[in-house]
């Protein structure tokens, strides 16, 4: 290898962290694009996906899709804030909606 001095160590360096964020962003970009599954979703986590239909409150808004009916995608944003937000706040959510607000949420 090449001896290198200190700057054109930094300069590789730099470069090199600029073309690893690149990447990141690219790649952050795709999974922001894509729609996943309730099977998705549920595996990112490590449920079962009937795990998630038996508990409402884990799936993003309710089990009301981004996209799609059968089967149902939902974003990697809606994903996100979903489970940013604390589950006893979805849960408690969900107890206190009426029957047909909970119907509707699943739609």
């Amino acid at each position: 290898m090449e001896y290198m001095g200190i700057e054109e160590s930094l300069k590789y360096l730099v470069n090199s962290v600029v073309e690893i964020k690149n990447e990141i962003l690219e790649l952050n970009m795709k999974i922001s694009l894509k729609a996943f599954t309730l099977k998705e979703i549920a595996a990112g986590f490590g449920y079962k996906p009937q795990t998630l239909r038996c508990n409402p409150w884990k799936i993003p808004n309710y089990g009301k899709p981004d996209e799609g009916k059968n089967p149902g995608k939902w974003f990697y944003s809606t994903i996100k804030n979903w489970y940013a937000i604390p589950e006893d706040e979805r849960r408690k959510k969900w107890e206190e909606m009426s029957s047909q607000e909970r119907r509707n949420a699943m739609r």
